[in-house]
């Protein structure tokens, strides 16, 4: 019996003990699941911190943000007080020369007109105008686009003919409303300069002149637009004299040139006059010269020049080769010298020509002529340019040629001529030859001006506008 009780005693432990373990097993699963629960929420709570608008992780991204902003707007702000100081505090600051200067410091970001700085890492665009930087822009931003935008933005238009209605485009030939100074000291061109014995003056006085588009010119990487006259300028034929006695001399369309000093000079006297007409947006002003001949023409290496120097069919020897020595003779300083030294001409042909296709020259001619595709360039530097009566215009430019067989080299100026139906423009026209003989040239040919914008000035098409040549 005590052996029953105590089997019984020693179930009744096992059960309780099992009883016990069921129960704290219950117990520690229960605790599991809401230590999950606890972790998830925890989890959350931290990948929430994290992330998100507000997370650690954003504020860290955009604190970088703001500091590369700020990083960005620095160096560009530096770029252009670096520039502006390079120009000593006068003018605009060009985008070229933002460039550069971004480029000495060092930072890697591209600059283009109207100043807009991109920044090719972030890709973030800023502005700036007038000192101030503004941005970021995520894209680039629609600014007034300068006159280099306009007439890029126009070059692959299929109504560069006069047609073109777009106002953000700019094609050769193209009227713009180009602003002439008002006042300004009149030009006044001597003996000494030109050979001649009248004084040529010229004002802005009765030159209202019309401005249009005759392409880009480019240097050092920067792009400028060039703009022509629509015809040349004419002489005002008044001057005063230190004793401010008013004279009327020299009256007339034409730009009078004579021998020596009109090889020599006349072509810087060209210049000094087209410059009356720089205004503050403009680089430089001067006169039509052969380079730009060549440019309008496509004409920009020698076996091209030499391709269609139309000299060489009246006999003359070809550009860029050798003629002389002459011996006993004189060149154009020697000439002018009080004792007038002979010595021996030789040198390089630095002249040539080029005959204008248009249209109806004979068949013999026709094939060293040159075709002017664009028609309107053609017409605005090649219509009515016969000497005494109509626009014969003076190039900028000196010329040594001589024939093939001749004794003596001669010397001339450039210009754009017609006769007898045949336009001709380069440079060739004699003035002086080596064996002593002067020449002149009056009521022939007069001065046609050029004006050089500056790479981010704005300027405005318009309509076409009458001939100014009257």
């Amino acid at each position: 019996m005590k052996e029953k009780i105590k089997k019984n005693k020693e179930r009744g432990i096992i059960t309780m003990e099992k009883q016990r373990l069921r129960k704290n097993k219950g117990i520690t699963l229960i605790a599991l699941v809401i230590t999950i629960i606890v972790l998830l929420i925890l989890a959350g709570v931290s990948i929430a911190m994290l992330t998100g608008n507000n997370g650690i992780l954003s504020q860290a991204q955009n604190a970088k943000k703001r500091t590369d902003i700020a990083s960005e707007k620095e160096a560009v702000s530096l770029a252009y007080t670096t520039a502006y100081a390079k120009n000593n505090g006068e003018g605009k600051v060009t985008y070229s020369q933002m460039q550069d200067a971004l480029d000495d410091n060092g930072t890697n970001a591209e600059a283009s007109g109207n100043i807009i700085v991109y920044f090719p890492d972030s890709e973030r665009y800023y502005t700036v105008k007038d000192g101030v930087v503004e941005g970021p822009f995520e894209e680039k931003p629609e600014t007034e686009l300068s006159a280099v935008e306009m007439f890029e933005n126009g070059q692959n238009c299929d109504k560069q003919d006069g047609t073109c209605t777009n106002e953000t485009h700019l094609h050769i030939g193209d009227y713009v409303n180009y602003e002439e100074p008002t006042s300004g000291e009149p030009c006044v061109i001597g003996p000494s300069q030109t050979g001649v014995e009248n004084y040529q003056v010229y004002s802005l006085e009765n030159n209202d002149l019309n401005w249009r588009v005759l392409g880009i010119e480019e240097e050092n990487g920067e792009k400028r637009l060039k703009l022509v006259a629509d015809s040349p300028v004419k002489r005002t034929g008044v001057r005063e004299t230190e004793e401010g006695e008013t004279i009327t001399e020299g009256v007339g369309p034409y730009f009078d040139i004579y021998g020596a000093e009109g090889y020599l000079y006349a072509p810087d006297a060209m210049d000094a006059i087209s410059q009356i007409f720089k205004n503050d947006d403009a680089y430089e002003a001067r006169s039509m010269n052969i380079n730009d001949i060549n440019q309008a023409l496509g004409k920009t290496t020698d076996e091209q020049i030499k391709e269609k120097n139309f000299l060489t069919m009246q006999g003359f020897i070809q550009y860029k080769e050798s003629y002389g020595p002459f011996e006993g003779q004189w060149t154009p300083e020697d000439w002018l010298k009080q004792n007038r030294p002979t010595s021996i001409v030789s040198g390089e042909v630095s002249a040539y020509a080029y005959l204008i296709d248009n249209g109806s020259l004979p068949s013999e001619l026709s094939g060293i002529a040159t075709t002017v595709e664009n028609e309107r360039l053609r017409s605005m530097l090649f219509d009515n340019v016969e000497p005494e009566t109509g626009k014969a215009y003076w190039l900028a430019s000196r010329g040594v040629y001589a024939l093939s067989g001749d004794s003596y080299a001669s010397f001339g100026s450039g210009v754009v001529t017609s006769e007898d139906g045949i336009t001709v423009a380069g440079v060739g026209d004699y003035a002086f030859n080596s064996n002593g003989y002067e020449f002149g040239r009056s009521g022939y040919a007069a001065v046609r001006p050029v004006v050089i914008l500056n790479s981010d000035v704005l300027i405005e098409k318009i309509e076409d506008q009458p001939d100014s040549w009257q």
